[in-house]
C-alpha cells in the first residue's frame, strides 16, 4: 500500500526553497507515494506542480467556526504578533479537517518556520519539522512582542515533532539556541535531481555570453549581493560580466551602485523561475554569503559541472565536491583576488558529492516515519 505523505509551506515563491519543495515531491511521487502539497497562499509567479494534490489552507476558513475568524481579523490589525495564536488555532484546525477528508498521513514534512509556528499546535506522530536556515536568519525581521511569540512558536515547535536539518551547520545552531539534544536532530541534506536540473539548462539561451559570474538568490545583506558587487567593481577585467539573477531588499540600491561601474557590463535579471541555462553557461557561479543554511543555488552549480566561489563559511565544507572554491567571508578584496586568479585559467572542473543525490534523500526521509 502506498504511503500518503503531507508536504507543508507557506506559499511557494522563486528561490531555492520551492526547487527543494519540487525536488522532494517528484522523489515521493517515483517511490509510489500519494503526495499532497499544503500552502496557506498561493501567489501566480510560480506554477503548481501537477504530480501532487494542491490545497489552500484559509485563515477565513469555515470550518474553523466564526468566532475564532472574528477575533482573528480583529486582532490582526492591532499588533502584528497579537493574531498569531488564533492563527495557529485555524490552521491547525484545518489541516485536522483536511487529513480527514483525504486520509490520514504517513508522513506530514512541514518546512519554513512560519509554516512551524502556524501548525506549533498541531499535534501528529508523524510531524516532521524541516529547519532550512540558522536562527539568526529565522528571527531577523522580528522585534519586541512579535519576537517574544516568534521564539516561544519556535521552541514549542520542537517539543511535538521530528526534527530534521538540511545541513551539520543548522543541527549546531539549533542544538546550542534552544538546548535540544544531538539525538533529536537528524540530518538529511536537500536532493537534487541532476538529470531534471540539466533537463532544465537546455530550455533556453540565456542573452549573454561568457564569460560571466552569476549570482543566484535574495538580494539582502545577509546573502552578501553586496560584497560581490564591491568585488567586482574592483577587478580589472572589463570583458569578464556580472548577473544578478533574484529580487529583495537590496536590489534598487545595488542597481544604483552599479551605474558607476564605468566599463563594466552589470545585468539584473530579476527573479527567474529557472534560472539553469544561466547557471550553465556560467564561467563561475558565486555564493558570497554571510549566513547560510546550505546553498541551493551552490549545489544546482555543482550539478550542472559550474564551478563555485563561495564564502568559508562551514556549511559550504559540508558539500565535499569538486569545483568549490573559497575566499574570506564578508572579505570583498580577497574575493576580487580570487576573482582575478581564476579569470586567468580555464575554469576547474566541478562535480555534485552523491549524498546530495535526491533518490537517498527521499528515501532518508521516508526511513524517519517508518
Amino acid at each position: 500500500m502506498s504511503k500518503r505523505i503531507y508536504i507543508v509551506l507557506t506559499s511557494l515563491h522563486i528561490g531555492g526553497i520551492t526547487s527543494v519543495i519540487s525536488n522532494q515531491i517528484d522523489s515521493f511521487h517515483k517511490s509510489g507515494a500519494e503526495v499532497h502539497l499544503v500552502l496557506f497562499r498561493h501567489s501566480s509567479e510560480t506554477t503548481l506542480p501537477n504530480n501532487c494534490k494542491v490545497h489552500i489552507l484559509d485563515l477565513h476558513d469555515r470550518d474553523a467556526g466564526i468566532i475564532p475568524r472574528l477575533a482573528y481579523n480583529i486582532l490582526r490589525g492591532t499588533h502584528k504578533g497579537l493574531g498569531n495564536p488564533l492563527s495557529s488555532f485555524i490552521y491547525t484546525r484545518s489541516m485536522n479537517n483536511l487529513i480527514a477528508r483525504e486520509g490520514e498521513a504517513d508522513g506530514i514534512f512541514i518546512h519554513s518556520i512560519k509554516a512551524c509556528s502556524s501548525l506549533r499546535s498541531f499535534n501528529h506522530p508523524k510531524k516532521v519539522t524541516i529547519l532550512h536556515a540558522i536562527k539568526s536568519e529565522m528571527l531577523a525581521k522580528h522585534s519586541g512582542i512579535a519576537l517574544y511569540i516568534r521564539r516561544n512558536a519556535i521552541r514549542k515547535t520542537y517539543t511535538n515533532s521530528i526534527i530534521v536539518a538540511v545541513s551539520w551547520e543548522i543541527k549546531k545552531d539549533f542544538m546550542l539556541s534552544y538546548n535540544i539534544p544531538s539525538e533529536r536532530i537528524h540530518i538529511i541534506h536537500n536532493g537534487i535531481d541532476t538529470h531534471a536540473i540539466k533537463k532544465k539548462a537546455k530550455t533556453y539561451s540565456p542573452p549573454v555570453k561568457a564569460p560571466y559570474l552569476v549570482y543566484i538568490g535574495r538580494m539582502e545583506k545577509i546573502k552578501g549581493p553586496d560584497i560581490l558587487l564591491t568585488a567586482f567593481m574592483s577587478i580589472k577585467r572589463n570583458d569578464l560580466k556580472l548577473v544578478f539573477i533574484g529580487g529583495g531588499s537590496l536590489l534598487n540600491h545595488l542597481k544604483e551602485r552599479a551605474l558607476n561601474a564605468e566599463g563594466k557590463t552589470i545585468i539584473f535579471t530579476g527573479p527567474l523561475e529557472n534560472p539553469m541555462p544561466y547557471l550553465q553557461k556560467a564561467t563561475y557561479s558565486v555564493m558570497p554569503s554571510r549566513s547560510e543554511g546550505l546553498g541551493m543555488s551552490a549545489l544546482e552549480s555543482l550539478a550542472l559541472e559550474t564551478p563555485v566561489i563561495a564564502s568559508d563559511l562551514d556549511v559550504f565544507s559540508e558539500f565535499e565536491s569538486e569545483g568549490l572554491l573559497f575566499f574570506k567571508t564578508e572579505n570583498h578584496e580577497d574575493l576580487t583576488k580570487k576573482i582575478e586568479e581564476l579569470a586567468l585559467n580555464r575554469p576547474m572542473p566541478a562535480q555534485l558529492s552523491k549524498k546530495f543525490d535526491i533518490a537517498l534523500s527521499a528515501k532518508n526521509y521516508l526511513n524517519i516515519i517508518s
